[in-house]
């Protein structure tokens, strides 16, 4: 005997019987069933009364297990903001063979020759002992001197004197004090202790400027990190203050240091 079930089922087309055949109440009853399983066996404290409490104990728990989730997701996010955001930092982490130990120990650091105008301005206008307004052709003369400097580099040489033509034009009967500038390129270098903050050797903490050497290059101008100067200077250093302290050790002072008597 056929029942108005079966008799829907019969229109239904095979693939989709098994789905038209759960009413959907079964399938709200499954959901729940499922819910309540997760709920009950979860390791997750709060999620437990979402199952067996009343309403307003779900509704409690469901928002505060809602706020924490959103919190984490939010916390998650602000730290891979940071962490895609964040500067790349370069450090040289030890190995089983120390790096004071391979072949070519130095490391050369060799910043870009840039002369800024308003530092070169200043220092040329000292040089000449400017007091009054500057005129334009002051100014040009300025600017074409800027220009010298910033072609010391060994790829721009060929510029170098069309750039001091342009400044002795500009300067005009001022154009002798330009034999009184010194163009090397460290005269407007940038200082070591302008861009190099902080060093460690050896998991302390060592000044920079005096283990790093100012050095020439082919172009450049560098500052030179030789690891075996250092590392003999501070095993040199090292000595000493174990010596210092041995003598020290060795020779104590006597308690018993005869006084003067007084007349």
């Amino acid at each position: 005997m056929k029942t108005a079930f079966t008799n829907n089922l019969s229109r239904v087309p095979s693939k989709r019987l098994l789905v038209a055949g759960i009413l959907p109440s079964k399938r709200i009853r499954a959901l729940q069933n499922i819910g309540h399983g997760i709920c009950n066996f979860s390791s997750i404290h709060g999620l437990r009364y979402l199952s067996k409490g009343t309403t307003l104990a779900r509704f409690m728990w469901g928002l505060a297990i809602f706020i924490s989730a959103s919190a984490t997701v939010g916390f998650m996010g602000v730290l891979w903001t940071l962490y895609a955001t964040g500067t790349t930092e370069v450090r040289i982490l030890s190995t089983r063979v120390p790096v004071y130990d391979r072949p070519f120990p130095a490391v050369y650091i060799c910043p870009q020759v840039t002369f800024q105008l308003n530092a070169t301005r200043q220092m040329l206008i000292k040089q000449m002992n400017l007091t009054h307004q500057l005129s334009s052709a002051e100014e040009n003369g300025l600017g074409a001197t800027t220009d010298v400097l910033n072609n010391l580099l060994f790829s721009k040489w060929l510029l170098i004197e069309r750039s001091l033509k342009r400044a002795e034009n500009e300067f005009g009967n001022k154009a002798s004090v330009l034999d009184l500038i010194d163009f090397e390129p460290i005269m407007a270098f940038p200082k070591c202790r302008d861009w190099i903050v902080f060093c460690m050797w050896h998991a302390s903490v060592i000044d920079c400027c005096s283990n790093f050497e100012f050095d020439r290059r082919v172009d450049v101008w560098c500052y030179v990190f030789n690891s075996n100067v250092v590392e003999e200077n501070r095993k040199q250093k090292s000595c000493y203050v174990k010596s210092t302290e041995s003598a020290i050790s060795y020779h104590p002072i006597s308690d018993h240091t005869p006084v003067d008597s007084e007349t």
